[in-house]
């Protein structure tokens, strides 16, 4: 009963990555992310063996973040949503999810879907195109598909995300270095995903994302792992995984038990 009235309970959603050139399946409670933030996941591992270390983690995370910016260029993406309900088939499906969080049926190829990199469309063919389940086109130096808000030390990169809707927040960034150092604070108070212009936002549950392929491209999704490009390949929570394609879901909840007020409990222990 003293348990029952200082916590509460409330259910969390938790993300899974399963890729589709392997088995591979990740798990996740705050975001998922490919590009840019991957990139300064990988180098600050690398930084975490030199001197730099000696000053700490901020100061690794500040390094590999410079050296990473001025590397970084846009890439272009795609992305769709898929059916909220898991198990489902069809005569069309070509391809399955892997066994992991769900089996997720991936529709045959439209043969329209397939074209150059031309950058990212208006924001609102992408919204009609998104809610169609059709393919999404972005051009991103950062994609990130947040479970909650915040990420890398207080960067408020999803500010529509919400850990108990069941809702994965997706947010892309397609800035170059000088959008990035003269927008610096809108990557902390959430601006830069909703005021950059080169920025989208998006929400689903199901998502499947990879490489935008090119006109001779048969399909990204027959790529060999060896051969995908460095920026294909994602991070989870801060840990590196392997490359796109993949599909990015909200896979099940959990429940967290959290104390209620302070200045409740202590009323309580008072009138005692």
């Amino acid at each position: 009963d003293h348990d029952a009235a200082v916590c509460g309970a409330r259910r969390v959603d938790v993300g899974s990555v399963t890729r589709l050139n392997g088995t591979e399946v990740r798990y996740f409670i705050n975001e998922a992310s490919v590009g840019l933030s991957n990139a300064v996941v990988v180098r600050a591992e690398s930084l975490k063996k030199s001197w730099i270390s000696c000053f700490g983690g901020g100061a690794v995370f500040l390094a590999a973040s410079a050296y990473e910016l001025f590397r970084m260029k846009p890439h272009c993406f795609r992305m769709r949503k898929l059916p909220g309900q898991s198990g489902i088939s069809s005569p069309n499906d070509s391809t399955v999810v892997p066994d992991g969080t769900s089996r997720v049926a991936i529709p045959q190829e439209h043969p329209m879907a397939v074209k150059d990199s031309m950058g990212p469309l208006p924001a609102e063919v992408q919204r009609k195109d998104w809610d169609q389940g059709d393919w999404v086109y972005l051009d991103s130096t950062a994609l990130v598909f947040g479970n909650g808000q915040f990420f890398g030390g207080g960067m408020k990169v999803c500010p529509h995300g919400d850990p108990c809707d069941q809702l994965l927040a997706v947010a892309s960034w397609g800035e170059t270095i000088f959008g990035y150092a003269t927008g610096v604070m809108g990557v902390y108070n959430g601006n830069a995903t909703t005021k950059w212009k080169t920025s989208r936002m998006l929400n689903a549950s199901r998502i499947l994302v990879e490489l935008a392929p090119s006109k001779d491209a048969s399909s990204p999704n027959t790529a060999a792992v060896a051969e995908a490009p460095a920026h294909a390949f994602m991070e989870t929570d801060g840990e590196p995984m392997g490359a796109l394609p993949a599909v990015i879901e909200i896979s099940h909840q959990i429940v967290f038990m959290l104390p209620l007020q302070k200045e409740a409990s202590t009323t309580s222990m008072k009138k005692k």
